[in-house]
C-alpha cells in the first residue's frame, strides 16, 4: 500500500471529526429513518475494519467509531 493512500485515510478521520452526524452519513436533515439506515450501512460496507487490510485497519476503526456515533445521534 502506498503512503498516499494511508495519508488519505488519516485525512478522512480528521475531516469526519469536524462534521455533524448528517454530514458524516452524507444525508439531508430531512432524511427518513430508512434513508438514515441505508446511509449508515453504506458507510459500514466501505469502512468496516474487517473489510480492510492491516495497514488501514486502524484508521477504519477510528472512522467506524465516528460513523457509529453519528448514527446513534440521529437514528
Amino acid at each position: 500500500m502506498e503512503w498516499k493512500e494511508l495519508n488519505r485515510y488519516s485525512n478522512i478521520v480528521e475531516e469526519l471529526q469536524n462534521k455533524d452526524p448528517y454530514e458524516i452519513l452524507e444525508i439531508e436533515r430531512t432524511a427518513s429513518k430508512k434513508e438514515i439506515k441505508e446511509a449508515y450501512y453504506r458507510k459500514v460496507k466501505t469502512y468496516h475494519p474487517d473489510n480492510s487490510d492491516e495497514f488501514i485497519k486502524k484508521n477504519n476503526e477510528s472512522i467506524m467509531k465516528i460513523v457509529n456515533d453519528a448514527y446513534d445521534k440521529i437514528k
